[in-house]
């Protein structure tokens, strides 16, 4: 679990992603390559940072981490990397008014507002576009 809320700062954004590559690299000797990373708060980072994850979300899915004190570039096929966010909340709420139950609402609505919400977040990144898969959850 990383928690973002505080990686705030322009000015820091190599060091916030040392940090995450850090994490990632100590999460990853401990539970062998099979790993589920969870990311909070990622509407409060500062854009750049999360670009660090670009190369594990491409289909080739490698990253170069530090594993045994060496540099390796390490499969990352078996990671799951979830991204919690209130990002797109506000475009939810106001396309779930006309429905009365939330079961009634269509999975293409939230999808494209959630969506149009990480372009917009991260408009000058390709972060936003790498995102496969939104659960949105009311």
């Amino acid at each position: 679990l990383i928690f973002l809320k505080d990686y705030i700062n322009a000015e820091k954004v190599a060091f916030y992603q040392d940090s995450i590559r850090k994490r990632i690299s100590e999460t990853v000797q401990k539970c062998g390559g099979n790993v589920v990373i969870l990311f909070d708060e990622i509407q409060k980072v500062v854009a750049g940072t999360l670009d660090i994850l670009i190369p594990i979300m491409e289909d080739r899915s490698y990253m170069m981490l530090e594993i045994n004190g060496k540099m390796v570039n390490y499969d990352c096929r078996n990671f799951v990397i979830i991204l919690v966010t209130d990002i797109g909340g506000e475009k939810i709420r106001s396309g779930i008014l006309p429905y009365k139950e939330r079961y009634d609402i269509p999975k293409s609505v939230l999808m494209s507002r959630v969506r149009k919400s990480l372009d917009e977040k991260w408009e000058n990144t390709q972060f936003g576009k790498m995102v496969r898969w939104i659960i949105p959850y009311l």
